[in-house]
């Protein structure tokens, strides 16, 4: 086991990195407010006290820790989505402890860095640090590196895959097994990981949290073996996190070198994504080589878990992006009328129809036709964060009445069974439109289902920071205790900016009699509040 002198340093540098950094990378969430209170030195202590004490005890149960929450959020196409974890700030802690114990001993496993081979997440030792990967390896870098090694000579095919599901498919037994391979990783503390991860695994043994950085470096660890054996084949290739690409003189070596990436992937229980597989020419390449040459090999193969594909190109985006001045002039040429008659009678609309229809409303500043334009979202709802977007951007310049029918439009979509990356789009747009519709977030935060979503109703009370009367805050006051963990300290929060300051502590007095969250003790103690 670890000494106390060792997980104290491993989580005050954790601590460090949360603050720096967040809980998570995935841009739906809001930095957290209680982020500000585990710099306080009482409170950090605190933090690091408790989980000195559980991790030495080698057992889970004392912890205190909670189940977290996920949220789906797209990522290339309609149908690609991503689960993104959204992680208690203690417990996230206390996972990135433990990861830290050993991460110099990973890195130490894996390919070194210079040889340009694995370019995700290199671990900066040095504890003083709040960042824990060196920045100079990143997905640009990746790409200079798959630039260079396309031009070297001898180089004619590449293959790009990625692996299919791969963090939600990571077989934590497998990682296990990999992090009890290394020399000098404690046994008790890889038991203890383990624990805490079939735990937020419900006993799946598969999956770990996606936008912690312990669940990067565990992910690195868990290809090591993988980087390895490609090493050891004399394979040409590269990786960044899930993302391959192997480097081949022609189409028989880069097939050879594809099946056996597949096979070793799959002993450790992981997959290549068919549908996001491609072998082509190498760019240097093209016009030296014709293709016919590569498409050969394909007749006379099984291309079931390899099969050559354009891929999907279109792109379901949350932001709208400015349009050039050419593009705009372009779009002004267009008749919206007529485009947006024609799509109202499709059955099927393709997302590239939609964006097209909806930047040349901002090129025609045709603001009125907007409205029409919404109600054609109940077709492809995946384009809602986009539209609002739009709106944000150009909300001076929208006149009331056509915002408060988009208002009434979007009413309709705020619902259950919307899913919840839209909800919180939509929350947004209630709350930072040209006037705030607190009485609708309101109504809908009172009457969310505990399977609405595990964010949506935090997003919702964030969104109402400094905007709601006392009589309102009273009403909110009076849900505390049916409110999860998240929702409490957001509620703690409005409380504390709005009501006054005996009407208050009086309450957070209370509340600290019951309540043992270590956020909420922070701010209902008078030594670390932020109340008096």
């Amino acid at each position: 086991m670890y000494s106390d002198k060792e997980i104290r340093r491993a989580c005050k540098r954790a601590i460090k990195n949360v603050c720096f950094e967040g809980i998570t990378d995935v841009e739906i969430f809001n930095r957290p407010f209680e982020l500000k209170f585990i710099e306080h030195e009482i409170t950090q202590k605190n933090i690091i006290d408790d989980i000195t004490k559980s991790i030495l005890s080698k057992d889970i149960k004392t912890s205190g820790i909670k189940l977290y929450g996920n949220i789906l959020v797209p990522k290339k196409s309609i149908s690609d989505f991503r689960k993104c974890a959204w992680i208690d700030i203690y417990d996230e802690i206390y996972y990135l402890t433990l990861v830290l114990l050993m991460c110099s001993k990973i890195e130490e496993h894996r390919i070194n860095a210079s040889k340009n081979k694995v370019l995700s997440y290199r671990i900066i030792k040095d504890f003083r640090s709040k960042e824990l990967f060196n920045t100079n390896y990143n997905y640009t870098f990746f790409k200079k590196i798959v630039k260079e090694q396309e031009n070297k000579r001898g180089t004619n095919i590449v293959v790009e895959c990625d692996i299919s599901n791969f963090y939600d498919r990571l077989n934590l037994h497998r990682l296990e097994s990999m992090l009890l391979s290394m020399d000098n990783v404690d046994k008790d503390t890889i038991n203890l990981l383990n624990q805490l991860l079939l735990y937020w695994a419900n006993r799946d043994s598969y999956g770990l949290p996606v936008g912690s950085n312990a669940s990067r470096i565990l992910a690195e660890a868990v290809l090591i073996g993988v980087d390895d054996f490609l090493l050891s084949k004399k394979i040409n290739f590269c990786r960044f996190v899930d993302d391959y690409r192997i480097f081949a003189k022609d189409s028989t070596e880069a097939y050879k070198n594809l099946t056996l990436l597949i096979e070793r992937l799959q002993i450790e229980g992981l997959f290549v994504n068919s549908n996001k597989t491609k072998v082509r020419l190498a760019r240097s390449k093209r016009g030296e080589i014709k293709i016919e040459e590569v498409e050969k090999k394909l007749e006379n193969k099984n291309t079931t878990n390899m099969g050559v594909i354009n891929g999907y190109s279109g792109l379901v985006p949350l932001k709208f992006r400015e349009m050039t001045l050419t593009e705009t002039e372009k779009l002004k040429q267009i008749s919206l009328k007529k485009e947006l008659s024609e799509i109202k009678e499709k059955v099927l609309i393709e997302p590239s129809e939609l964006r097209e229809l909806f930047k040349i409303v901002v090129a025609k500043e045709e603001w009125d036709l907007l409205v029409e334009c919404s109600e054609l979202l109940i077709k492809f709802p995946q384009l809602i964060p986009y539209f609002i977007d739009i709106i944000m951007k150009n909300k001076n310049k929208i006149n009331e009445v056509i915002m408060e029918d988009l208002y009434s439009s979007f009413g309709k979509m705020l619902s259950n069974e919307t899913p919840e990356y839209i909800q919180i789009f939509l929350v947004k747009f209630f709350a930072e439109g040209r006037e705030p519709q607190k009485d609708i977030l309101l109504a809908y935060f009172y009457k969310l289902n505990r399977n609405s979503g595990d964010y949506v109703g935090r997003a919702i009370l964030e969104a109402l920071s400094r905007k709601l009367s006392r009589s309102e805050l009273l009403s909110l006051r009076s849900y505390f205790t049916r409110a999860d963990i998240w929702e409490k300290r957001q509620i703690l929060n409005l409380l504390n900016e709005g009501l006054p300051k005996e009407e208050k502590n009086a309450y957070f007095k209370n509340v600290s009699i019951t309540n043992q969250d270590v956020m909420i003790k922070h701010m209902t103690n008078k030594k670390t509040a932020f109340l008096n």
